[in-house]
């Protein structure tokens, strides 16, 4: 309880030291609250980028092709697939 007092009494003691250590303390955290959410944004947008210009969301590969990446593990007939997946229902957004 002695340490408590003596502590509250040196915040008190030189308010405008204690209110730029508070005042430094505050900006570096936002700054680093602000900088992760623009990392994190910054991932979500070049995976967003990956998916739209590369891949796509939803890949059709061959059985075995994850395994080897061989070129001559094609699907065998790919207009079967499409049919399929155009009669799958589309979900009312």
């Amino acid at each position: 309880m002695l340490i408590l007092k003596l502590a509250l009494r040196n915040i008190a003691r030189n308010k405008r030291r204690s209110f730029i250590t508070i005042l430094a303390v505050a900006v570096g955290l936002a700054a680093l609250i602000f900088l992760f959410a623009f990392i994190d944004q910054t991932y979500e947008q070049q995976r967003e980028n990956a998916i739209r210009l590369f891949t796509g969301h939803v890949q059709i590969y061959a059985q075995g092709f994850k395994k080897n990446l061989a070129p001559e593990l094609t699907v065998p007939d790919k207009n079967e697939i499409l049919n399929r997946l155009k009669e799958i229902p589309k979900p009312n957004l």
